[in-house]
């Protein structure tokens, strides 16, 4: 299979990113639906460790104090 030149000149996936300063939320890898699709979090810091965050209120998509309730429980170094 012949390669052309032109795949490792101009392919923008080999291109440095668009703005090589970002640094992304420190739990962008675990909790991507989050950030992504707006999910909740799945994964929350605690004295230094990940452990899984607790399950979502029943109320958590029709309540918008209890969904805040929740983001804010669940979003934080603690």
């Amino acid at each position: 299979m012949d390669i052309p030149e032109s795949t490792w000149t101009n392919n923008p996936l080999l291109s440095p990113p668009a703005d090589p300063d970002f640094v992304g939320p420190e739990d962008g890898a675990i909790n991507h639906d989050h950030y992504i699709y707006g999910g909740p979090r799945k994964w929350m810091k605690r004295r230094g460790q990940w452990v899984e965050a607790p399950p979502l209120p029943e109320d958590y998509y029709t309540n918008p104090a209890s969904a805040a309730a929740y983001d804010r429980k669940v979003g934080g170094e603690v």
